[in-house]
């Protein structure tokens, strides 16, 4: 319990984007419509540092978090995970 490891990893595809919009007081102009939903999906690529820290046996807590770049006009986005990995 309690060994660890840095870890660097690159990442590249496609991410699918759910876009809900509740609007306060749009009965003034869109005819009573308050909520908006749209999907959308667009290529994208990241790159993440983090740590592995050995919980259980093979088991062990993981922490990513990195910039992240869609394709496209949309602005520079930032992403990140923590979890469960196999430390073989």
């Amino acid at each position: 319990m309690g060994s660890g490891t840095w870890l660097v990893q690159g990442s590249a595809g496609a991410v699918a984007i759910r876009e809900y919009r509740l609007r306060h007081q749009s009965w003034r102009t869109d005819a009573g419509k308050q909520e908006q939903t749209a999907w959308g999906a667009t290529p994208f690529a990241a790159a993440q540092v983090g740590a592995a820290v050995r919980v259980a046996g093979n088991w062990g807590m993981v922490l990513t978090f990195g910039p992240c770049w869609p394709a496209g006009d949309n602005p520079l986005g930032f992403s990140g995970q923590v979890g469960l990995g196999w430390m073989p």
